[in-house]
């Protein structure tokens, strides 16, 4: 089997914890054949970053959709001003470019696995907000190694396989 290309949405600064959780999901994914493909990472294309995560994801099997924390708030307001107006506090928060990333995959109707750390939330990571599970990981190489992540792993690396 060849390689398939697997475009990976994840932030490009991470702590030493997330760091060690993406280098061994990287691991299990060349295990299977498939080849993470994070703009800014892995390429550095010569276009604006939208256009460059538009092309690549066109020519990807699959995405992978990781929300690690990138903003912690410790106390904040939401929707300030209108009726709806909140008060948050300790709220964590991916990149932006998550939502961006998860919606063009959805789009291009590729086979998407979304993962979350403990605590982040917000669009694509808020349950009902896509038509797919959105797996809550402790951020371990445990938890990657686990049965609750391997079952999924394996379902949407078959589903990868089947459509592409």
């Amino acid at each position: 089997m060849s390689k398939r290309d697997i475009f990976v949405s994840r932030p490009s600064t991470r702590n030493d914890r997330q760091e060690a959780f993406l280098d061994h999901l990287d691991e299990l994914l060349e295990q299977r054949e498939l080849r993470p493909m994070v703009v800014g990472q892995t390429e550095y294309p010569n276009r604006t970053p939208i256009h460059a995560v538009q092309d690549r994801m066109e020519t990807c099997d699959g995405a992978m959709v990781i929300g690690l924390e990138q903003l912690h708030v410790v106390e904040g307001r939401d929707k300030p001003g209108a009726e709806k107006e909140r008060t948050v506090e300790d709220l964590h928060l991916p990149t932006p470019w998550n939502q961006i990333e998860a919606g063009m995959a959805f789009m291009l109707e590729l086979p998407m696995l979304i993962i979350k750390e403990d605590g982040v939330e917000g669009g694509v990571f808020d349950v009902g907000n896509s038509d797919r599970y959105i797996h809550q990981a402790t951020m371990t190489t445990d938890w990657l190694d686990s049965e609750e992540f391997t079952q999924p792993f394996n379902e949407w690396h078959e589903e990868i396989i089947q459509t592409s």
